[in-house]
């Protein structure tokens, strides 16, 4: 009998019995004559990742601290604390995935700690039976010890003796599997500042149910840090959100992650460079890359403003909803032990965990429940029973939410919700009694609830749930008649002391909420997050309580302070705004336009043998990454390497042969009848030039002094003196092949247009400018600015000015006024108020739009994230241009102006 792997343990199967373990020199072959035999092998990792390491070992961690933390310390030690004031890490974990990660250490202690062999019944992972959920509990009960105490702890430990603070995410969007994470919030415990990750393809703004478990992965890192007291909890945010990704879907998603408790957003990804493989890593970019690099200050400085307001004072929440992280360890099926189930009957039951957790905590937010999620690990350490409240560290609740579906219960939860019972609290029931303990079947909990049937209460829906709370622990914010709020509004607040609080609303999603807010206080001071200004503002005094009426649009947010003393309210100055008519509105395009070559001829010289034993490749009209992948397998490699993780200088400092060859031929063709006008502006942009020798139609081009272009390591030529009328080739030839010789896309820059054609696109001559799409004016790859300039008269002086527009897509638009910048205008209701003293008399408005990054670096054919793989989903050859995909730019109607 074949075994892949190292055999670990063989089991005899069938019969009535349980599976019977087989003696380490057993016969298989014999064994499995007589039924069916099942084996446990110990494999490499390999896969998508070799590189883990197992993070349950003490070494591996000190190892780890060894060679990254003590060199950064023996450096810069100086600095910590101050200039460098994190440790961040990126998804680690115990690496389970399709199997169960093992060592000797692991069943050592697991024997240890259980009293039993983990080989004896590691069947219990393959079929149903009595043992199953205990073996299966007891195995991530122990791995989870080991990854924290060994791992996470001994990180944070080493932070906060050198006075930094741990930091970065786990894997934790696959709660509740613990195949890579057994326990996130119990991880946190570990960190400084705990941390997750919420990237732009995961928010979804038009969906707000479909959120939900990233709204749970909020509560989870936010809930330990209002235990532990941590100030600051950290996102890693935006990133994979494609070049489509700019000011316009950053704001949603930070203002979401802001109003439900996480304060340090990391802006993901600023990219160094975009030469070569680096283009296609997980963009967009917030880099002097993006088109609209220069408005970003607006939405960072509102980023900025809103994380100094949230963090003031502390959030006191008075619910604490248990998290049934540990039912999962029981019902955790890894994908290589599924051999008495179906892959769905497997995941099937986690997969309803998760619903079920996630509706609850999507519930209690529409609701505008103040709670907190209840990790069993850290309130084993944390909880206690004082004054008839729960506490867990330095939070206390007054009420306990015992979810659905959680089925299982640490002694220790056991005995403080026994505790908290007997202290005169209450726990209200979605689902029964858990009818485990520890993993193992247990009457205790059913017997708590019966022992305190005035204060177990069940409840039989959300919405019974919900207005049991409200009536235990009255909602602090409602309506102006004590309804819940809209659903769509998220609202956070934090207690400043003195009968003072910080109230932050937010609408991330894409309908306008309207709605009559009451709340505690006499006095609301509304702060501006885009102006830093802050004014107070006129309330309905109603019993101890103020209203007010709140509306607002998608991407909205207003940001209050209330306090219990009323404020004198300056008078609202009467504004009587008065249309002002825009004339002589012109368009000019602010940078040359762009036409991507990103399809070529490629031929290689190279030293790995093809299947017909030849060292030469050739390829005709195929996409760039095509034409690179053709290259470096050529080379020996199978994928382009730079898609992986270099050690070292093992890849940079790596020589060929002299023999070796890349030669590549981009095509793009100038009508004749527009050559004259466009060829003296015509430039060609490219990559590392200095690596190839290049010619345009035969004649030699040289970038020695070429100037820089998007990108370091891009550089743009004038070539207008060697363009010829119908087709241009331009050829790069390198030799020896470079490592970073990486075929990538080539650049006509100009003052051209752009018509559809067979193959791609025609250089044309380009027509004049106005209002509407830009891909209905020739600039299909053209990212940058464009300017909508008009100009207007004020009949008598004007105190101030506002612009909307009312139609327009891109990435931002820049106003000016009388050549002076005003603003920037990028989310709804898409209208700038300019406070200025204008005279009398004409002046000049300047709206510049910014268009769409994706356009110019893709992926031009799929929609998928924005991976490699994502841009290597394309047409074999150069396609029609009607093929490619753009999102339209452009000011489509002219700019509303008025004045007061």
């Amino acid at each position: 009998m074949e075994v892949e792997g190292e055999l670990t343990a063989a089991f005899a199967c069938g019969g009535d019995g349980p599976p019977r373990r087989l003696p380490a020199d057993g016969d298989l072959d014999e064994a499995a004559s007589r039924g069916p035999v099942l084996t446990l092998a110990l494999c490499d990792v390999g896969g998508r990742r070799p590189w883990r390491v197992d993070l349950t070992l003490p070494e591996a961690t000190a190892t780890f601290l060894r060679v990254t933390h003590e060199e950064y310390a023996a450096r810069f030690a100086d600095h910590f604390g101050r200039e460098i004031k994190y440790a961040f890490t990126d998804e680690p974990g115990v690496g389970c995935r399709d199997g169960l990660a093992l060592s000797p250490y692991l069943l050592e202690e697991f024997e240890r700690e259980h009293r039993y062999d983990l080989l004896d019944r590691v069947y219990a992972f393959a079929f149903e039976c009595e043992e199953s959920p205990c073996v299966r509990f007891d195995y991530f009960s122990t791995v989870n010890r080991l990854w924290t105490s060994n791992f996470v702890k001994a990180i944070h430990d080493w932070c906060g003796a050198h006075g930094l603070s741990f930091t970065g995410h786990y894997w934790e969007h696959d709660w509740p599997d613990p195949a890579s994470v057994p326990d996130s919030m119990a991880a946190y415990r570990w960190m400084q500042v705990p941390g997750i990750d919420l990237l732009g393809f995961q928010f979804d703004p038009s969906d707000r149910a479909g959120n939900a478990l990233y709204l749970l992965t909020m509560k989870e890192a936010a809930s330990v840090a209002n235990q532990t007291g941590a100030r600051r909890v950290f996102c890693e945010a935006y990133g994979g959100g494609g070049y489509e990704m700019a000011l316009p879907q950053f704001k949603p998603l930070s203002d979401w992650l802001l109003a439900n408790g996480i304060n340090v957003i990391n802006p993901h990804l600023s990219h160094q460079t975009l030469a070569g493989a680096r283009k296609y890593d997980w963009p967009q970019t917030i880099s002097d890359h993006a088109s609209w690099w220069s408005c970003y200050g607006v939405q960072a400085r509102h980023d900025a403003r809103l994380t100094v307001a949230v963090t003031q004072g502390r959030e006191h929440n008075r619910v604490l909803l248990l998290q049934p992280t540990l039912t999962g360890w029981m019902q955790c099926v890894p994908k290589s032990f599924r051999l008495g189930m179906g892959s769905e009957e497997a995941s099937g039951r986690l997969e309803e965990l998760k619903r079920s957790q996630c509706a609850i905590v999507q519930a209690l937010a529409d609701a505008h429940v103040d709670f907190d999620l209840g990790d069993e690990i850290v309130m084993a350490e944390l909880g206690r029973v004082q004054d008839g409240v729960l506490c867990v560290g330095q939070a206390r609740y007054e009420v306990v939410v015992l979810p659905q579906n959680m089925q299982t219960w640490l002694d220790s939860t056991l005995a403080l919700v026994g505790e908290f019972l007997e202290a005169g609290g209450t726990l209200l029931a979605l689902g029964p009694p858990p009818a485990h303990v520890r993993g193992r079947t247990s009457e205790e909990p059913t017997a708590l609830a019966r022992a305190h049937p005035e204060n177990w209460v069940a409840c039989d829906s959300h919405e019974n749930l919900i207005e049991r709370i409200r009536a235990l622990v009255p909602p602090r914010v409602t309506t102006q008649d004590g309804a819940p709020l809209p659903p769509g509004l998220t609202h956070y607040r934090r207690e400043l002391g003195d009968g003072r609080a910080v109230h932050l609303f937010v609408n991330p999603w894409q309908e306008e909420v309207t709605t009559r807010v009451l709340l505690a206080g006499a006095g609301l001071l509304a702060l501006d997050t885009m102006t830093g200004g802050s004014q107070f503002v006129p309330t309905e005094s109603v019993g101890e309580c103020q209203a007010f009426d709140l509306h607002l649009r998608p991407s909205g947010h207003a940001l209050f302070v209330s306090d219990r003393q009323p404020h004198a309210v300056p008078a609202e100055p009467v504004r009587r705004p008065v249309p002002v008519g825009l004339s002589h509105l012109s368009v000019e395009r602010l940078e040359p336009n762009v036409l991507v070559l990103d399809y070529c001829a490629v031929t290689v010289e190279g030293i790995a043998l093809d299947e017909q034993g030849s060292r030469r490749r050739a390829a005709r009209s195929v996409n760039t990454t095509s034409a690179n992948a053709l290259a470096w397998q050529a080379m020996g490699f199978a994928r382009d390497p730079w898609h992986g993780t270099q050690f070292k200088r093992t890849l940079i400092d790596r020589t060929f042969p002299a023999e070796t060859r890349l030669e590549l031929a981009y095509r793009f063709s100038v009508g004749p009848a527009a050559f004259d006008a466009v060829a003296p502006s015509l430039q060609l942009a490219m990559e590392r030039p200095w690596l190839y020798e290049v010619r345009l139609n035969g004649a030699a081009l040289d970038f020695g002094d070429a100037a820089r272009w998007l990108d370091e390591d891009v550089r743009k030529l004038s070539v207008g003196d060697g363009v010829v009328p119908g087709q241009n080739v331009l050829e790069a030839t390198a030799q020896p092949f470079h490592p970073l010789c990486e075929v990538a896309p080539v650049y006509v820059l100009g003052e051209f247009g752009l018509q559809l054609a067979s193959l791609g696109f025609d250089i044309v001559e380009p027509e004049p400018l106005s209002l509407g799409s830009w891909l209905a004016q020739g600039m299909f790859f053209y990212p940058w600015g464009v300017r909508y300039r008009g100009r207007f008269t004020l009949e008598c002086r004007a105190a101030g000015l506002s612009v909307r527009l009312p139609s327009w897509q891109g990435s931002a638009a820049r106003v000016l006024v009388d050549g002076a910048e005003a603003g920037v205008i990028a989310y709804p209701p898409h209208e700038l108020k300019l406070e200025a003293d204008l005279e009398a008399g004409p002046h000049e408005l300047a709206v510049d739009v910014t268009g769409n990054m994706k356009n110019l670096l893709g992926p031009p054919f799929d929609d998928g994230l924005p991976g490699i793989w994502t841009w290597e989903r394309h047409p074999e050859h150069a396609p029609d241009g009607r093929a490619y995909r753009f999102f339209p730019c452009g000011l489509m109607a002219a700019p509303e102006v008025h004045a007061w």
